[in-house]
């Protein structure tokens, strides 16, 4: 808690695993990969960080991966560009997303699901905002529930969505490609 990792040009700024890992109110900054790698970690939580300036190939900037369970990501702000996914899931269950900030600079879109996602994965009350193409979502299935978000175009084919504020819609935001405005949206 209220650690500030920076300037770590050749390094990730922390990868964690284990049951209740608790990450909460640290500042990641200039690292050259991913700035938060969650592997394998169970009732855990990332909690009120700034993540920003992540640079280098394939560095998101938040990263829930690897069989993770039951874990809360809150309050975060998350600024990452260059490319890069400002956060990202990946064959885990269980991840709460809930009042983040994701900002994608304008040059990436803002959250990723690689797959393998099971459980029941909300996405509450967060913005996700300057994504790339205003396309915010990449590959959001049916394990996620995206309800009361300010999103910056995009959604999630299959998702429980509904009472979203879009700031701008995406190419595939079209009757042509069978999207229409969930209730409240």
């Amino acid at each position: 808690e209220n650690n500030h990792i920076h300037h770590c040009l050749g390094n990730r700024g922390g990868i964690f695993s284990g049951d209740r890992v608790y990450f909460d109110n640290n500042t990641i900054e200039f690292v050259g990969g991913t700035g938060l790698f969650y592997q394998v970690c169970t009732n855990s939580r990332i909690t009120g960080n700034l993540i920003q300036h992540i640079r280098g190939s394939h560095s998101n900037g938040l990263s829930v991966y690897q069989n993770c369970a039951n874990v809360l990501v809150a309050r975060n702000r998350i600024i990452v560009g260059f490319g890069n996914y400002p956060y990202t899931v990946s064959t885990s269950q269980n991840v709460h997303t809930i009042g983040n900030l994701v900002d994608g600079m304008e040059e990436s879109y803002v959250f990723a699901a690689w797959g393998g996602m099971t459980g029941t994965n909300y996405i509450l009350q967060n913005s996700f905002v300057r994504a790339f193409g205003n396309q915010a979502f990449m590959n959001i299935d049916s394990t996620f529930v995206v309800r009361n978000n300010i999103i910056d175009g995009g959604y999630g084919i299959g998702t429980e969505n509904n009472y979203n504020l879009y700031l701008s819609k995406s190419w595939s935001q079209s009757a042509t490609y069978g999207w229409y405005p969930a209730s409240g949206d």
